[in-house]
């Protein structure tokens, strides 16, 4: 099979502090009059210099979300990121109050208390027959199971 080759296309890199509407559009995938009715910076010759417009951009932009905090706006990804503070300070509030344990931490605790429930149910074993061992173990077993998929959604968190 023979090799392919891909071409490329050469072009020009313009003067990127002074550039037209036309391009400063490009840039930005806006029309050249969109470009014209911003109130963005420009050169004394009425060129564009790129990286003034994107600074000017940036700034826009921040304080476009910055009035959207202060003013309680309800944008999608700014709910999301309140919602996201919010979890954080209780989950740091918990932590400070020792409500919360390390899942490293559980683990070998449950892992003992498992421990101990299987010579209980041995026990049990004995002195109730065989059935009831199956029924205790089933239980932990779905226990175990269920103790797991918690711990594993918890560490998605």
């Amino acid at each position: 099979m023979a090799a392919t080759k891909k071409t490329r296309r050469a072009f020009a890199i313009p003067d990127a502090h002074r550039m037209s509407a036309t391009k400063i559009g490009q840039v930005f995938g806006v029309t050249r009059q969109s470009v014209a009715k911003w109130k963005c910076p420009r050169n004394e010759d009425k060129t564009y210099d790129l990286p003034a417009v994107v600074a000017w951009q940036m700034d826009k932009a921040s304080d476009e979300v910055e009035r959207a905090i202060e003013a309680g706006g309800d944008w999608p990804a700014l709910e999301r990121y309140r919602a996201a503070r919010a979890d954080k300070a209780e989950l740091e509030a918990a932590q400070l109050r020792g409500l919360l344990v390390e899942i490293d931490v559980v683990r070998p605790a449950l892992a003992i208390a498992a421990s101990i429930i299987r010579r209980g149910i041995d026990k049990l074993e004995r002195r109730f027959g065989k059935e009831a061992h199956k029924t205790m173990m089933d239980a932990v077993d779905h226990a175990e199971a269920k103790m797991g998929s918690l711990i594993k959604e918890a560490k998605k968190k």
